[in-house]
């Protein structure tokens, strides 16, 4: 077989050949392994490896062949709502290679010359290794004692903002590690763009729907803008300052996610599962 030598970069039809092996439980050769991890999901790990597009750094995310929707389209999709209603995410594409959509999402803990900008995970930033716990009060908390003055209260509202978004898009796959921080050079750790944020399809289960971290004052679970609002204060906010975000998040999610979709071309097959994902739960 032809391995890359070592300190190669494998092109990104090699990555989708390596990927599906690891989906097939194939042995993977050791001179691929370097090229994928698995990420940390809950719902499943998808395969991921660093790449370079266009001249710039990216981390590329492969769907499994028979996923329930097309993941890499959603995911960005997802990204660019998540924008629209206020939350700093890094670029992102979706693009096809192979006849298979494969997701990038540009490397924000590297700078322009490629260099290594220092990140932790909210687990680090916790002290745990957990990431099946934990609360956005928690994060909250912790970002009051390490995270630079002059972005706290910016940062607090992004996190109540982001908790929001995981609500009104379902993601409950928003584990410690699927929140970070970036150290920004003489000023200190600041809240990281997003990422990982992707929409979980609707079980159709009688239960209440819940997020991974907790949400409410009282560290219930349970993913509705109710259970949310009750957590302001933790966030510098009041409750009518909470509210009105809350308005506005879902105003602009209900009144655009299916235009969104559209133009980042999420196939028209999975807009009833995303609605069901989305619109059901909203109270």
């Amino acid at each position: 077989a032809n391995y890359p030598p070592h300190g190669a970069e494998l092109d990104l039809g090699g990555m989708i050949e390596a990927a599906d092996r690891i989906e097939a439980e194939e042995t993977l050769a050791p001179e691929y392994r370097r090229f994928l991890v698995r990420g940390s999901s809950l719902g499943g790990a998808k395969p991921k490896a660093p790449t370079t597009y266009e001249g710039r750094p990216w981390i590329a995310k492969f769907g499994h062949q028979y996923d329930a929707w097309n993941t890499c389209r959603i995911e960005n999709a997802t990204l660019k709502l998540a924008q629209d209603c206020g939350i700093i995410v890094p670029e992102s594409k979706a693009i096809t290679v192979a006849a298979r959509d494969v997701f990038l999402i540009e490397r924000f803990d590297r700078d322009p010359s490629g260099n290594r900008i220092p990140f932790i995970s909210a687990a680090t930033l916790l002290g745990t290794d957990r990431i099946d716990g934990g609360s956005y009060q928690e994060i909250a908390v912790q970002m009051r004692r390490y995270t630079a003055a002059s972005f706290l209260h910016q940062d607090l509202k992004q996190l109540f903002q982001r908790l929001i978004f995981n609500i009104l898009c379902n993601n409950s796959d928003d584990h410690l590690r699927n929140h970070g921080f970036i150290h920004v050079r003489g000023q200190g750790w600041r809240l990281s763009p997003a990422y990982d944020i992707v929409p979980q399809p609707d079980m159709g289960s009688p239960e209440p729907r819940r997020l991974t971290l907790a949400v409410g004052m009282d560290g219930s679970r349970e993913a509705t803008l109710t259970n949310a609002l009750s957590s302001c204060p933790v966030f510098g906010l009041t409750q009518e300052e909470g509210r009105r975000l809350i308005d506005r998040m879902k105003a602009i999610f209900l009144g655009r996610w299916q235009r969104v979709f559209a133009l980042c071309q999420v196939p028209t097959k999975d807009f009833s599962a995303l609605s069901q994902a989305f619109v059901n739960h909203l109270r």
